[in-house]
């Protein structure tokens, strides 16, 4: 279960999606990147091809899917 406050970024994506293996670097980059300065911030990611029942739950029609759960309110002028 989450902290209150956290921020979930997910990824669905299908490990055969070519353009889901060319995002996962950039992705985890960020990832690293954004825990190290805002530790409120968890990224994950779901197999759909593996999960596809959970992402058919989801919406998900296209590889990669972004998700961000947790957030109410973004506040830009103090990114």
């Amino acid at each position: 279960r989450a902290q209150p406050g956290t921020i979930w970024i997910v990824e669905a994506y299908a490990s055969w999606c070519g353009h889901c293996q060319a995002f996962a670097p950039v992705f985890e980059a960020v990832a690293r990147n954004v825990t190290a300065r805002v530790p409120s911030v968890r990224f994950g990611g779901i197999d759909c091809a593996i999960y596809t029942d959970a992402c058919i739950g989801l919406g998900v029609d296209g590889y990669p899917t972004l998700f961000v759960w947790g957030a109410r309110t973004l506040d830009t002028d103090s990114a």
